[in-house]
């Protein structure tokens, strides 16, 4: 049932808020997920909702989102996100990155102790519409084994990287591993199959059973694999000083996150910048098209599509996703607009 976007930001808002949360921080985590929807990331939309409740309620995370500095070097910021939701705490990270990076021209800001960040390419894109280059990078609660391994060791340790242009910006954000671990959860709860060759059961044997998967595997084999142990040490190690293998394994939690924004015009002159990405970018769209395939599309540009139809259209959540945010209004005592009841 397509639901408009406003009214379940309102709905998610006041849920957070119920638990304490200032205005200012359930408003950036119901415009997050709301967002993922819009772009089409469903895996990282209100569905969550459910799950931030979870860890609140069994004390993984704390509802709040403040941040406290730990080390200023100018250019480089660590901070502790203080055991709260990560989502308003990596949104404050990212424009400290804006911030510092307007002064420095590059700036890193690392982040510890935080709860679930979401979708990386929410801060990207903020970042890339300040006219700067955003980096954002984060291990998560170990599912994916090494490459040649059957045990998990790493999280699915999402890489996001926005650039700006006279447009939409150009948006990378993936896991690094094969699927994302909430395909498999999907999978399991509806009693359909995963696709082969992206998991493996405790023999180390490729499975398509979501129930008997006990590890994903990295996507592109060894490249993956060696794209998340990078990130593994960065975002792991540097930023959040805990390695997968050791982060509570719940959708709720995060290991560490570290945001990285470039001034380009330090570089180049920006017009110079903004007329060459666009070029690229024609010379990409006007290649000659191989076999199967329409059209050429730039990373991003299905997301922005799909955020322009939703926009007009509304939120096509499912019916299990609605009952779940309903249920805990009711359970939270928020008024709920009867639009989303249908």
């Amino acid at each position: 049932m397509p639901v408009d976007a406003l009214v379940v930001k309102g709905v998610v808002r006041d849920i957070f808020r119920s638990y304490g949360l200032s205005w200012e921080d359930a408003e950036a985590i119901a415009d997050h997920l709301v967002l993922a929807n819009l772009r089409g990331v469903d895996s990282h939309g209100v569905v969550r909702v459910r799950y931030y409740v979870e860890g609140i309620e069994r004390g993984l995370i704390k509802p709040c989102g403040n941040v406290s500095q730990v080390r200023d070097w100018g250019s480089i910021v660590v901070l502790d996100g203080n055991g709260c939701l990560g989502i308003p705490a990596a949104l404050r990270a990212s424009r400290l990155a804006v911030d510092r990076a307007r002064i420095h021209g590059v700036s890193i800001v690392s982040v510890s102790n935080l709860g679930h960040v979401g979708m990386l390419a929410y801060y990207t894109i903020h970042i890339a519409g300040e006219g700067l280059i955003g980096f954002a990078m984060a291990n998560s609660p170990a599912i994916v084994a090494p490459y040649g391994g059957s045990q998990p060791v790493f999280g699915t340790n999402p890489i996001s990287i926005a650039f700006p242009t006279k447009s939409s910006p150009v948006v990378i954000d993936m896991a690094t591993s094969a699927v994302a671990h909430f395909r498999v959860v999907l999978a399991s709860r509806r009693g359909g199959e995963i696709p082969w060759g992206v998991a493996i059961d405790s023999d180390g044997r490729i499975t398509r059973d979501p129930g008997r998967v006990h590890a994903l595997l990295p996507f592109g084999g060894y490249k993956g694999y060696a794209l998340s142990l990078a990130i593994e040490i960065l975002a792991g190690i540097l930023a959040g000083k805990m390695l997968s293998i050791d982060i509570p394994r719940h959708p709720s939690t995060q290991g560490g996150l570290l945001i990285m924004a470039i001034d380009p015009g330090r570089f180049v002159d920006r017009g110079l910048y903004l007329d060459m990405i666009d070029r690229l970018i024609g010379v990409i769209k006007s290649t000659l098209t191989a076999e199967g395939h329409g059209e050429i599309l730039i990373p991003g540009e299905p997301e922005e599509r799909e955020y322009r139809r939703r926009s007009r259209e509304g939120l096509d959540l499912d019916k299990e996703t609605l009952e779940m945010l309903v249920d805990i209004a009711r359970s939270r005592g928020v008024d709920i607009d009867k639009r989303l009841l249908g």
